[in-house]
């Protein structure tokens, strides 16, 4: 799949292609094109990729994308870093460089930085508590440097990116070789076996992105970097070094 960098946080700035294109008809995050229909919810149509099972609506109109990443962030904050935990007992060291993709009113980072760890904090809406590490921006804008982060997480955020492949390539390229990407979205969660179209997280425009284990599997191929471990909502990622050799050919 030809990938094309975009730098987004909250906002989705991506091309959407028209029904015509091409594109339109590719899956969004290992590019196959033969798509199957599963339904409509809220007069939304959603299309499932059979080789990485990704499930996505492909024509959402600039006006009903979601205006912030952080939209599922319950109010006053979560509150809880226990859904960090797979990546901390994996890493070494007691100060940590933490990158908080698509922050919101998390309350996640304060706790990161009573234990010790610098976290970075970033939403493209400002706080309302302001720190000198919460950031308010795009990866675009704010110019992070690459391969810094020695753990980047994103919490009920990938839900949100109709286009993700591309974020998910820029988040990847903000972490240190050996670092660690977690993302936390439902994905194989005892409510999805009921069928797509009934889930209650099926929540368009704003819930417009559904994954499973695999396909992050698939999206891994042919890179350097490893799905390492999984859990109902979580996949946690091993990011590579460029020369390694890849663990797996790529669909």
């Amino acid at each position: 799949m030809a990938r094309t960098p975009v730098s987004s946080i909250a906002r989705i700035t991506v091309h959407r292609p028209a029904a015509d294109d091409e594109n339109a008809r590719a899956c969004r995050m290992c590019g196959a094109r033969a798509l199957a229909p599963v339904g409509k919810v809220e007069g939304y149509s959603f299309v499932e990729c059979p080789n990485c099972g990704f499930i996505f609506t492909p024509n959402l109109p600039d006006s009903d994308a979601p205006p912030e990443a952080s939209a599922g962030r319950p109010v006053g904050g979560w509150a809880n870093i226990d859904f960090l935990e797979p990546a901390l007992a994996r890493l070494e060291g007691s100060r940590l460089s933490v990158l908080d993709f698509g922050a919101g009113e998390s309350r996640v980072p304060d706790l990161l930085r009573a234990k010790g760890h610098r976290v970075i904090a970033v939403d493209v809406l400002p706080p309302d508590e302001p720190h000198p590490d919460r950031l308010t921006g795009t990866l675009e804008t704010l110019h992070l440097t690459p391969r810094q982060f020695d753990l980047v997480y994103a919490f009920q955020v990938f839900e949100h990116l109709p286009e993700p492949a591309p974020v998910l390539d820029e988040l990847l390229a903000l972490t240190r070789p050996g670092g660690l990407l977690l993302i936390h979205t439902d994905m194989e969660v005892p409510e999805r076996a009921a069928g797509f179209t009934g889930w209650w997280y099926v929540l368009p425009p704003d819930h417009c992105a559904f994954y499973r284990h695999h396909t992050f599997e698939v999206f891994c191929r042919d890179t350097p970097h490893r799905l390492i471990w999984t859990d109902a909502k979580r996949v946690l990622i091993e990011v590579g070094r460029k020369h390694e050799a890849p663990v797996s050919k790529r669909d």
